[in-house]
């Protein structure tokens, strides 16, 4: 079971990329790409990924195939001047499914709830936690779920490339570097929204060693597409294709996976009454 729940946790660490394309134009000219929100306004995605590889626990391999299903909703607390959204963020998750069966697994959080600080260009800054020591689950789907891919600062021509580069603390000691190459490749209408076409790919790695117990090591790279809903500023679908390697110590000894992965991310429906995603706003919290 701990094999199986390093690989669960291994597949949230996805960043997103997109799908087909299709009926895609090129821009008269050069496109703003960047993230926006109206205050109270609440945006819920649906999100597949999976996962398939081998585990190693001690000198024991084992082959799983992983699938994670779920919910992710931001709400809209506060707009600063300078574009920044205060966002509340909730994730509510099916039991991951091993080898086609789904398992309950021990210490996963498959609700969770906290507040993070979003720019126009998609850097984040976390503001509150549900407890100090978050699951990874939580962690890695908050902030490597597919729906903040790091945009150019400033407009971007059909066919013109941005690099981006970030660092992402995880728990209380460790920190991630997160390394983005994007390219405009169009404008296509999807789901009535009319969507900006990005070629993203890049990495994430650990620099050095977390605290025992923790990361290792931690390596993945991802190729695919983003549709960014240019009149509402947020992803609208991403899938991704790509690899991943880590390795955990534990108290019971060290733990080392190596995966291939699909990501697959996409704005929930609307249904017929209203926005699957709209909630009430909840009272603003003090600025950080």
């Amino acid at each position: 079971m701990c094999a199986r729940r390093l690989a669960a946790l291994a597949g949230v660490l996805l960043v997103a990329g997109t799908g087909c394309v299709k009926r895609s134009v090129p821009p008269a000219g050069p496109v703003t790409l960047k993230y926006s929100c109206t205050v109270g306004e609440s945006r819920t995605w649906e999100l597949e990924q999976v996962l398939r590889g081998r585990v190693t626990v001690g000198a024991m391999p084992e082959v799983l195939s992983l699938k994670l299903k779920g919910r992710m909703t931001e709400t809209a607390r506060i707009v600063m001047p300078d574009g920044r959204c205060q966002l509340r963020l909730e994730y509510d998750f099916d039991p991951v499914s091993v080898n086609g069966m789904p398992v309950e697994m021990k210490g996963m959080q498959r609700r969770s709830e906290a507040f993070a600080l979003r720019s126009p260009a998609g850097d984040m800054e976390m503001l509150e936690m549900e407890k100090p020591d978050a699951d990874l689950l939580t962690w890695a789907s908050r902030n490597l779920g597919g729906m903040g891919p790091l945009l150019p600062p400033a407009p971007v021509s059909f066919g013109e490339k941005w690099e981006r580069l970030q660092k992402l603390a995880i728990g209380k000691d460790g920190q991630l570097d997160i390394a983005t190459v994007g390219a405009f490749r169009g404008v296509e209408v999807r789901d009535g929204r009319r969507c900006a076409i990005l070629a993203m790919e890049g990495g994430v790695n650990l620099p050095a060693p977390m605290p025992e117990p923790g990361l290792e090591f931690m390596r993945l790279e991802y190729k695919g597409l983003t549709f960014f809903a240019l009149d509402e500023g947020a992803v609208q679908e991403s899938r991704q294709d790509g690899s991943l390697a880590v390795k955990a110590r534990t108290k019971g000894g060290t733990m080392e996976g190596r995966f291939a992965y699909t990501s697959i991310l996409r704005r929930a429906p609307v249904s017929a009454t209203g926005p699957a995603e709209t909630e009430k706003t909840p009272a603003a919290p003090a600025s950080p």
